[in-house]
């Protein structure tokens, strides 16, 4: 007996399919080992594997889910209330804009990056460009151009 991972009911091991990827031969014993795992067999019982592998080929539903878990975060800063300010982590320890590190949270002071905070590049577009502009004076002298 076994519980699935998904819906979370215990069946019996025959309603599981076997993990491939747990199964490796051992050539001095001639035989398949089971490797960390107690039954060998996947997560998730027949019927909701099946589930999930249906879900996935059907291309809209794929694509509407891909667009989704794209645009998570992004566009967040959109929402949020007129006067939020987000800080600049800065370059070389501090921000370099004129108006100081808290700036009003949008895309005219921040680049996007969905993985951030609110949507936004943690640096501000002026310190963000100070930035690439050492790295690549900095690749320039190793280069010794």
């Amino acid at each position: 007996m076994k519980q699935c991972t998904l819906c979370k009911q215990i069946k019996p091991l025959d309603d599981f399919y076997d993990d491939k990827r747990l199964s490796v031969y051992d050539a001095k014993r001639g035989k398949k080992m089971r490797k960390n795992s107690s039954s060998g067999k996947q997560a998730r019982c027949k019927a909701c594997h099946m589930k999930v592998a249906h879900a996935t080929r059907d291309k809209k539903k794929q694509a509407a889910a891909t667009q989704r878990y794209q645009e998570r975060n992004r566009g967040l800063w959109k929402t949020l209330p007129a006067g939020t300010t987000k800080k600049c982590t800065g370059y070389q320890g501090e921000c370099k804009h004129e108006e100081g590190p808290e700036l009003p949270a949008n895309d005219k002071y921040f680049s996007q990056k969905a993985k951030c905070k609110y949507g936004l590049n943690p640096r501000c577009r002026v310190c963000h460009a100070a930035e690439n502009k050492g790295y690549h004076a900095r690749k320039k002298a190793a280069r010794g151009d």
